[in-house]
């Protein structure tokens, strides 16, 4: 069910809760908690809601919403930089930060701090992790690059 839904959000995302601003933000934020799920069968829910905030977040209707609460989007990718494995999740960090870049400013340093965090927790587990850990790593520092270029 939680997958359709978001589903749905990615598909109607532009028409969605247009004059509901807080339906949108709960809206966000349901797709943003459920990344972070890991394991078991939730996982399809995690990859989904990765792909339906990649389509909503450069879709220029949507993404003027998002606007006036930035910061909060902002600190949700930190905290799930921290723990998401998902590669679709860095391409999804990847694309916002371009999309965003001239309106994030200050806000950009939250995601590189995270980001940094992030490799240097990947180096200290390289050794014992498969490609999986590199590969992460890879992704991590493609973010850095694309915020060290804006």
């Amino acid at each position: 069910m939680r997958s359709r839904l978001s589903l749905l959000i990615g598909y109607y995302g532009d028409l969605l809760f247009v004059k509901n601003f807080e339906a949108f933000k709960k809206s966000t934020s349901f797709l943003f908690e459920s990344v972070g799920v890991m394991e078991g069968p939730e996982k399809v829910v995690g990859l989904q809601c990765i792909d339906t905030l990649k389509t909503i977040t450069v879709d220029s209707d949507v993404a003027k919403r998002f606007l006036s609460f930035l910061p909060e989007i902002v600190q949700m990718i930190a905290n799930l930089m921290k723990i998401v494995n998902y590669p679709q999740f860095f391409e999804f960090v990847l694309e916002f930060g371009k999309f965003f870049a001239r309106v994030l400013n200050e806000q950009i340093l939250v995601i590189f701090e995270a980001t940094v965090a992030r490799v240097l927790d990947e180096q200290g587990i390289a050794e014992k992790v498969s490609d999986s850990g590199i590969m992460r790593i890879g992704k991590c520092m493609n973010i850095l690059r694309m915020i060290v270029e804006k």
